[in-house]
């Protein structure tokens, strides 16, 4: 691993003349900067204000290396970066999704793969959230994350991590409980504030985790954003349709299974998404998509729900040729488009 050494004094008068600094992220009287190596510390004293100019170096600096595929390096680039700007939030998203994505992705084993994105989430939790509390990009990574590489099969360890996350958040005790209020920020008041708002949830599985942090982003964030407002009702259709958990007699370990309850939850934040951006054509056909598969998922659970909702559909959109056609014929047609859906009879 190289260290900073003439690079860094090079590249500082061509940054000193682009003249680019971010002094409100920078490193403040009584700030510590063990995490420095004695070069940077040296021209973070002897450049006394200019913090932000050096930062600004670093970053093109992991850059190129993130180019290159130097994902250790990059790593720690963005360590000294955290400790010149501890207050750059975006900082902390960068590190973690190389953490989870690019480091994790050198191995092959689930364990050691798991190793690194625990380190991504720990990051955000332990220094973003400590750094930066009131910061929703910090939680919205926070969901990104897990959403990506838990609730998704986009990872081939991803069942290998859901089974280790259900055996974490089963345990029921007051050393757990404690754990979860160190490790997670998270207390069993905000868990069950999130549930009775958007619940009932399984917090075993790990979509209702993605819920979780998407509502404390979009508390934090004082004002709407489509991207959380998506990211909260994915994550909420995820829960519904397979963020409960059944052990499997067979081979002893987690099915996920669906929760028709959430079903509600889902339409009324979707209506709460479209007021508060009326007209927006990925809400709708989100919408659109989502009633569908709820007609299929109500059809094994609760035929009269399934009726009910097939009629709301056509209301919404009945200019839609399919959602003309019978309901039986409706849910066989559609159980072949949705296979997860269908998949998912009790």
């Amino acid at each position: 691993m190289r260290r900073p050494g003439a690079w860094l004094l090079a590249a500082l008068g061509t940054a000193f003349v682009a003249g680019s600094l971010r002094p409100a992220a920078m490193v403040k009287p009584g700030d510590a900067l063990e995490a420095v190596p004695p070069q940077l510390a040296v021209a973070s004293v002897a450049f006394a204000g200019l913090n932000g100019l050096i930062a600004d170096v670093l970053w093109l600096r992991a850059s190129q290396q993130q180019d290159s595929g130097e994902f250790y390096e990059m790593q720690q680039t963005a360590e000294w970066i955290a400790a010149l700007q501890p207050r750059l939030g975006g900082l902390y998203d960068f590190q973690a999704w190389n953490l989870a994505y690019n480091i994790a992705g050198q191995f092959r084993q689930p364990a050691d793969r798991w190793r690194w994105i625990s380190a991504g989430l720990s990051l955000l939790l332990r220094d973003g959230l400590t750094r930066n509390p009131a910061d929703p990009d910090i939680d919205q990574s926070l969901a990104s994350i897990l959403a990506g590489k838990l609730v998704d099969d986009t990872d081939p360890g991803a069942d290998w991590y859901r089974a280790r996350w259900a055996e974490q958040w089963g345990e029921r005790s007051p050393a757990a409980d404690r754990r979860r209020r160190e490790q997670w920020r998270m207390t069993p008041e905000s868990l069950a504030a999130v549930d009775a708002g958007y619940g009932p949830f399984d917090w075993r599985a790990p979509e209702p985790h993605v819920v979780y942090w998407t509502v404390s982003a979009i508390a934090k964030a004082g004002k709407p954003s489509i991207v959380l407002e998506r990211m909260l009702y994915q994550g909420l259709w995820a829960a519904c349709l397979r963020g409960t958990l059944r052990e499997d007699p067979d081979t002893g370990g987690w099915q996920r299974t669906p929760d028709p309850r959430l079903i509600a939850v889902v339409e009324r934040e979707l209506e709460h998404a479209l007021e508060l951006f009326p007209g927006d054509q990925g809400l709708l056909v989100a919408r659109a998509n989502i009633l569908s598969e709820a007609v299929v998922l109500d059809w094994f659970f609760d035929r009269r729900a399934a009726g009910e909702r097939y009629q709301r559909l056509r209301a919404l959109y009945p200019n839609v040729a399919d959602y003309r056609q019978p309901l039986e014929v409706f849910v066989e047609r559609s159980m072949a488009e949705y296979p997860e859906t269908s998949g998912s009879r009790p």
